[in-house]
């Protein structure tokens, strides 16, 4: 999944590109060491945290992760890969 994102950010301007950073790592307990101004969980991810306490991991993850004035958005959709779709 990193390495199809890759590929389209080198589509995107150098602007962009200087803004972006990818992270692999696991959404309950990852230390990246800094701030950002947005963090997203996209399609769907959240759902797939099955135990409560999974679910709570990974809020208090995003809330240490997130700049004083960041945003969180979290995508609830399932888009329709095989389409092409959302």
């Amino acid at each position: 999944m990193l390495e199809i994102c890759r590929k389209k950010i080198e589509e995107e301007s150098d602007k962009s590109i200087e803004n972006i950073d990818l992270v692999k790592g696991d959404m309950r307990d990852s230390q990246i060491g800094r701030k950002f101004d947005l963090v997203i969980a996209p399609c769907h991810m959240i759902c797939h945290l099955i135990e409560i306490s999974d679910f709570k991991d990974a809020l208090s993850y995003f809330k240490e992760h997130l700049a004083e004035d960041g945003v969180l958005v979290i995508d609830n959709s399932r888009p329709d890969i095989k389409n092409g779709r959302k």
